[in-house]
């Protein structure tokens, strides 16, 4: 019993001094974040894989390339009785290279959570997350999101913004 106590102390101590606060910097290189991808759960979960490539503008004008390749699996839950609507979690990797063949790699890594509470429609976003900043899901925040999608507002917000994938590329390679 004395352990139990004990164990959110030592939790929380673990993670102070994991945090030092230093600046949070991207990734380089364009290595696998993982090493395939995930089962369907005998058909309990939907799971989709991508690997794409196409061209992004910067709002200098500049063209970038961007590689595209990840993952993605959903557990959607049903009634009766249960507030919890899709569990989705993602493993992205985002390499953005310029003319000169520079490049600047974004892994977008966590969980976003669906759930009911009365009769709003909530979204939780955990992790390093492209889509989570606002309502509008196209702002940086690492950390955690809670988003009332019935209202359309951004209920809390704990973590680094970070602001627009894009532009963190187009700054790192123009």
């Amino acid at each position: 019993m004395r352990m139990m106590r004990l164990f959110p102390c030592v939790l929380v101590a673990v993670l102070l001094v994991g945090c030092d606060g230093a600046p949070l910097e991207p990734v380089s290189g364009d290595q696998p974040l993982f090493s395939g991808v995930p089962a369907d759960g005998h058909g309990n979960k939907a799971v989709f894989d991508w690997d794409d490539t196409y061209p992004v503008t910067c709002g200098s004008g500049e063209e970038l390339t961007l590689h595209d390749v990840g993952w993605a699996q959903f557990k959607f839950f049903g009634p009766p009785n249960n507030r919890n609507v899709e569990l989705g979690v993602f493993h992205i990797v985002l390499t953005y290279a310029n003319a000169d063949g520079d490049t600047w790699v974004w892994r977008d890594v966590g969980p976003d959570h669906v759930y009911v509470d009365g009769d709003e429609i909530f979204v939780t976003i955990t992790g390093r997350s492209t889509a989570s900043g606002n309502i509008d899901r196209d702002v940086i925040v690492v950390g955690h999101v809670v988003l009332n999608l019935t209202s359309g507002e951004v209920v809390f917000v704990a973590g680094r913004e970070l602001g627009t994938v894009l532009d963190l590329a187009c700054d790192a390679l123009t």
